[in-house]
């Protein structure tokens, strides 16, 4: 049993065709009811496994084509403007930059202190993920309130009261709300003071999840800010508007050529980030253990508000998808359907001391879907750290990797399999 439905193959047939371009492609999704612990989604969700295939598959092809895998990327590269093989716009697109950034960035380090030395791999990836909310109406027509909302009252002695209606859950939207506010006001930051919203609240917010905070919630934001800007060059003075509300909304645009977007019903946004990911490991050929060395992420986020949020988010996102590609796994009693780790105790987690080195560089320009110019932050740096570290783990063994996590029993049996078939 899964929450979220229809939405995660949604999102793995809508991103399967992002952010490398290619002919033609046939999906087709079952949703099954089975009788094992509800669940949920997570970072990343309906991109992962398809995309790992997908990943996986290009650095194979790349071989057998004489390729670089990062050329054979790079000639794939979308671009800002072009449509997905399955129609969707994309608005701005930075794989191409991405690309460049990890060849500059890390390739130089794998060749002057690892390559040619034992045990150890080179992998690269490319992902993307879209900034979205989640909307359950049937029809368009009957969803009847923006996505999100911002209200924003002028308070004496020059205060801004904002509410949004979106929580902060730690993920910092509560700074970008202000950042974006005061941005539409054309007013410092400082005048801003946020008040946490609630159901009585005269706001709207889908909720903190699906990347789609700063996108969707931040447009709101800025545009009530706007409006306050608007009404403050009428009257010139911010105190003669004490008392003064200005609202602010958005409301998801359709994108494709007929003028409806694909996945309204879903309250898809029409925006994406991309991610170009360098991984290099070590595998002890003995063990089949694999340690990471380092990692590399490029990352398209358009204008960044946060830097040091945006940073963080990216490190974690990328170390989240570490831990999955390497030791994450909760398997499944087949007669019983229950866990077989009935507790964490039987659930390796990595902590800090286990993590490599994380590089993280901001690429592209604004997206035009914005006032902003944002994109997604947060679950696109995943995806790309698996499928890297996959590859890597390739590269250094000669077996491609087809099941996740990489444990050291499932390295060595495909390394026996390589060898076994020459």
């Amino acid at each position: 049993g899964g929450s979220f439905k229809f939405v995660t193959p949604y999102y793995a047939l809508q991103l399967l065709g992002i952010p490398l371009r290619f002919g033609s492609f046939r999906g087709r999704a079952t949703s099954v009811y089975t009788n094992t612990p509800p669940k949920g989604p997570m970072r990343g969700h309906g991109t992962v496994q398809v995309r790992f295939a997908i990943e996986t598959l290009l650095d194979e092809a790349a071989e057998q084509l004489g390729l670089d895998p990062i050329e054979v990327r790079r000639r794939n590269a979308m671009q800002g403007g072009e449509k997905s093989v399955n129609g969707f716009l994309v608005p701005s697109c930075s794989i191409r930059e991405g690309l460049e950034t990890i060849e500059r960035l890390a390739r130089p380090v794998w060749e002057a202190e690892y390559k040619g030395r034992r045990g150890y791999g080179f992998g690269v990836a490319t992902s993307a993920y879209l900034g979205g909310g989640t909307a359950y109406a049937p029809d368009p027509e009957d969803w009847d309130h923006p996505q999100s909302s911002a209200r924003l009252e002028v308070l004496p002695g020059r205060r801004l009261r904002l509410t949004v209606g979106d929580d902060e859950i730690g993920q910092g939207s509560d700074t970008a709300a202000v950042k974006a506010a005061a941005r539409g006001a054309d007013l410092p930051e400082s005048l801003f003071d946020m008040e946490s919203t609630d159901s009585d609240a005269e706001v709207y917010g889908e909720g903190s999840y699906s990347s789609r905070v700063t996108f969707m919630m931040g447009t709101a934001a800025f545009n009530a800010g706007a409006a306050l800007r608007r009404r403050l060059a009428e009257v010139g003075d911010l105190d003669a508007l004490v008392g003064e509300v200005f609202t602010g909304a958005y409301e998801t645009i359709p994108v494709t050529a007929d003028g409806q977007y694909r996945g309204n019903t879903i309250g898809a946004s029409p925006t994406y980030s991309d991610t170009a990911t360098a991984a290099i490991v070590h595998v002890d050929e003995e063990t089949g253990v694999v340690t990471p060395v380092r990692l590399w992420v490029a990352y398209g986020a358009g204008n960044v508000l946060n830097p040091n949020a945006a940073r963080g988010q990216i490190v974690g996102s990328a170390w989240m998808g570490m831990c999955e590609a390497l030791t994450e796994e909760v398997a499944y009693d087949p007669g019983t359907g229950l866990p077989k780790a009935q507790n964490l105790l039987g659930y390796p987690i990595r902590t800090s001391v286990d993590s490599p080195q994380i590089d993280v560089t901001f690429v592209g320009g604004p997206d035009p879907m914005s006032p902003l110019g944002t994109r997604e932050v947060g679950q696109g740096g995943l995806h790309g750290a698996i499928y890297a570290i996959a590859n890597a783990i390739r590269d250094a063994t000669g077996a491609p990797m087809r099941i996740a996590p990489f444990t050291p029993p499932r390295v060595l049996a495909a390394m026996r399999e390589r060898k076994g078939g020459g």
